[in-house]
């Protein structure tokens, strides 16, 4: 019995690599190598934000075309002074630019390293040009969680711009 386990052993396994198949293939590599220039581009601020003692959760948005020192309301009581777009500034129209934004920005306060602010839903577009140049707006909206601390809130993140 013994005898014909074996043999039935050596039989399948000599079928099993009899069927093995090995199979190679090529893949395509490439990359392409852009040259970068630097833009200028002014500083997004929110202002001075006004919340009610004990705060409840709130937001403010801020639109990519938003003039400076616009007064803007947030809900829940929120009120901001002083704010303005971020804008950067380019030798040919940004019609068409393809802008890629952070999809968050977590602003942080100095004296008080366990409060901090939230900016997302990021926007951009054209706003207007003269004889310096294009402007593109950049905009978001700024989440201000419940008793937040009194205090200065800073951040910062890049922007990159690909313009045909």
């Amino acid at each position: 019995m013994r005898k014909y386990f074996l043999t039935c052993a050596v039989a399948v396994l000599t079928v099993s690599t009899a069927n093995a198949e090995d199979y190679t293939g090529t893949i395509q590599v490439s990359a392409t190598v852009k040259n970068v220039t630097s833009i200028s581009c002014s500083e997004m601020t929110f202002g001075d934000i006004y919340v009610p003692s004990n705060n409840p959760t709130s937001m403010l948005t801020l639109d990519y075309n938003s003039a400076t020192g616009t007064l803007i309301t947030g809900d829940n009581g929120v009120l901001a002074n002083g704010i303005e777009s971020a804008r950067c500034i380019f030798q040919s129209s940004v019609e068409n630019a393809n802008v890629i934004l952070p999809q968050m920005l977590i602003l942080t306060n100095a004296n008080n390293p366990e409060a901090a602010l939230l900016v997302s839903q990021f926007t951009s577009g054209p706003a207007g040009h003269d004889s310096v140049g294009y402007y593109l707006g950049i905009g978001g909206t700024l989440f201000i969680p419940e008793n937040i601390p009194v205090g200065e809130y800073t951040g910062s993140f890049s922007v990159l711009v690909t313009v045909e």
